[in-house]
């Protein structure tokens, strides 16, 4: 697909129902949609929300990179490297998911080590404050701070990547950067991203019943606590509101039947716009943010590769230019 007079636009559309996909697809439909659904936003109820992360870090450890520890009283985070081969010029700024209230670095440590390994590169996955005792406000700040480290680190181009309340981040934390005169990143990888806190666009779209993971009706009140006492919602809160132009090239991966395609159609299509190189994947079958299960489900695993593609492109690509 192309927009007249400006960049082309890639609208792919990937994957299909595997076995291992169709049992999750079942499972968050039945369990993930309706916790979800009725949980309590506030009260005594949410100091199970940081359970969510402690309950990961049972997962093993992944043994193809090196986990450093970040912990200063601006930055925090973990470092991973590649064990294997020789580590390559680029850094990666990855945020995690999980609607601003749960998730952390354990959740996803190993899709943020699976592109330090293959990629080569340095991969920073960042341990930003969110909710319910930090507002939105905080976890940019958070994800600024852990980006001017990286610059400051000297570790080459850097692409920024993240899924869900992290897709949001990701380019939250690019527009921030432009307006705070910080060299702009080489491209965004975001997975599922959450991009607009205005429903109106989502509550119209066909997948706001079709979704099986994210009650959409909830999302409202996910808004009122990200930005508390902000009535009505500054429009430029939404990274999709933002001034877009000098973003780099971007990479959107969604689930069809996600109720956050919404965000990510309408993104590219704001991208083209204003001029962005912008590829959007569409991928059948699948559940929100569904990369994060790279190694268990095939389909995940191969979302993950064009991540990887796409970020060692942007890298070789900003590197070739600083050469000439």
């Amino acid at each position: 697909m192309s927009v007249e007079g400006q960049h082309t636009v890639k609208v792919e559309h990937r994957g299909g129902k595997g076995f291992l996909s169709r049992v999750i697809y079942a499972l968050t439909r039945t369990f993930v949609y309706p916790t979800l659904r009725f949980w309590p936003l506030r009260g005594p109820m949410v100091v199970a929300y940081p359970l969510v992360d402690l309950f990961c870090r049972l997962i093993p450890r992944p043994r193809y990179v090196t986990i450093e520890r970040i912990s200063t009283p601006e930055v925090r985070g973990e470092l991973m490297r590649p064990k294997q081969g020789v580590e390559g010029e680029g850094a990666v700024l990855y945020m995690h998911g999980g609607a601003f209230l749960f998730c952390g670095l354990a959740s996803h440590r190993r899709i943020a080590a699976r592109i330090a390994a293959l990629t080569g590169m340095t991969v920073l996955s960042v341990d930003y404050r969110h909710l319910p005792k930090s507002p939105l406000a905080d976890s940019l700040d958070d994800c600024v701070a852990a980006y001017r480290w990286l610059l400051a680190e000297g570790v080459g181009p850097i692409v920024l990547s993240g899924d869900s309340a992290g897709g949001h981040l990701s380019f939250a934390t690019a527009l921030r950067a432009d307006l705070d005169g910080l060299p702009k990143p080489v491209g965004i990888a975001a997975i599922s991203p959450w991009l607009d806190f205005d429903d109106t666009a989502r509550l119209a779209h066909p997948n706001r019943s079709r979704d099986p993971f994210i009650p959409a009706k909830r999302l409202p009140a996910l808004t009122a606590l990200s930005l508390p006492g902000e009535v009505p919602i500054d429009p430029l809160r939404s990274p999709i509101n933002g001034v877009l132009a000098d973003l780099p090239p971007c990479l959107i991966q969604v689930a069809a039947t996600e109720v956050l395609r919404s965000d990510a159609e309408r993104m590219t299509e704001r991208l083209a716009a204003a001029g962005v190189p912008v590829e959007l994947q569409v991928w059948e079958g699948q559940v929100h943010a569904f990369p994060v299960l790279a190694g268990f489900m095939p389909q995940s695993t191969e979302a993950v590769a064009e991540v990887v593609a796409f970020t060692r492109e942007m890298v070789a690509r900003a590197a070739g230019q600083s050469a000439a």
